[in-house]
């Protein structure tokens, strides 16, 4: 390991920003169809992130694989959102301190997911 290496995730920065920035105006767009199209929405880019630096790809190309996966079940990824929605809820009515708790386990989960829906490439599992 080397001194820069925890700085490598900046390489995929400007990818992740301009998903975040598309997905920003995707799911509330969703909101004005009613919930439901909302979650479906928020679900299905919820892996984006992941295949950034995983796949090395860029943003739209990230977002794609992503829709395409969830749609293989978008009932069962839409109720593992509203969970983690529900965890979040959780965290915040535990005096707001709970959420530096609960923010850390849904990342995790998003990624254990991502791992059991994706997988991850073998030249960034050991890092």
């Amino acid at each position: 390991m080397e001194i820069c290496d925890p700085f490598r995730g900046f390489n995929f920065f400007v990818p992740s920003l301009v998903a975040h920035i598309l997905i920003s105006i995707f799911v509330p767009l969703g909101m004005l169809l009613c919930v439901i199209p909302r979650i479906v929405l928020a679900a299905m880019y919820m892996i984006t992130f992941l295949f950034i630096p995983d796949k090395k790809m860029d943003f739209w190309p990230a977002m794609e694989p992503s829709a395409v996966i969830v749609k293989k079940d978008y009932i069962g990824v839409s109720l593992f959102i509203v969970a983690l929605g529900l965890l979040q809820v959780l965290g915040a009515l535990a005096c707001i301190i709970g959420i530096f708790v609960t923010l850390p386990i849904m990342y995790l989960a998003i990624m254990l997911a991502y791992r059991d829906l994706v997988g991850f490439e073998p030249s960034t599992q050991n890092r």
